[in-house]
């Protein structure tokens, strides 16, 4: 079921219409609408919808990020590959050098 009908479901539950939901969440019943039948809308209209239904502790759960379930996890998450640099190129060196010179400008 998508997102948008789950949350319709619950605002049937609860008896609200689209009207009233929209007046407590400053969300048109169009854009409510449009998100029950398409399950599409901007985070700031989704959360506002979810606050006034009560289940904004639901959705934010997407957003938290997961810890690491075992010891191996944990080990790979701290663990950084060794850096390594890059040579410069021959090219690179004999044009450093070029420009550390003093330059005469046919004088």
């Amino acid at each position: 079921m998508l997102l948008g009908a789950r949350l319709r479901a619950i605002r049937l539950e609860q008896g609200l219409t689209r009207e009233v939901l929209g007046e407590r969440s400053r969300v048109s019943a169009d854009t409510i609408k449009r998100f029950e039948h398409t399950g599409r809308a901007t985070l700031d209209t989704l959360v506002r919808i979810c606050l006034v239904l009560g289940v904004l502790g639901e959705v934010s759960g997407l957003f938290q990020t997961r810890g690491p379930r075992t010891l191996a996890e944990l080990e790979v998450r701290h663990t950084r590959p060794a850096r390594v640099r890059g040579q410069r190129s021959d090219a690179g060196r004999s044009r450093a050098r070029k420009t550390d010179e003093p330059q005469s400008h046919g004088q």
